[in-house]
């Protein structure tokens, strides 16, 4: 149980850590649209772009977290399930 416990608590640092990250580029994005009116609409595009893929990809962090910490809390048997866009992450890293 306390390998559980160490793998949890680093999933939960983990997206404690990213979304304190997260702060920051928005924080960026904002700055960016309000400092650089004149630069070309594909730069713009590109970071708009790039701001909503970031907060897209946290959202389901923190879905996947709340799925497997929270509502499946004591099922030791659904952690062994992937989330549907998780297996796309897990099949490009895993070694086989």
């Amino acid at each position: 149980m306390s390998d559980l416990n160490n793998t949890v608590g680093a999933l939960f640092l983990g997206t404690v850590g990213s979304a304190f990250l997260y702060g920051f580029t928005s924080l960026q994005t904002y700055w960016y649209f309000h400092r650089w009116v004149r630069d070309p609409h594909v730069n713009k595009f590109a970071v708009a772009l790039l701001w909503i893929l970031d907060t897209l990809h946290l959202a389901f962090v923190i879905h996947a977290v709340y799925t497997y910490v929270a509502t499946g809390f004591g099922n030791l048997p659904g952690l062994e399930k992937l989330l549907w866009y998780l297996r796309p992450s897990h099949s490009a890293f895993s070694i086989h």
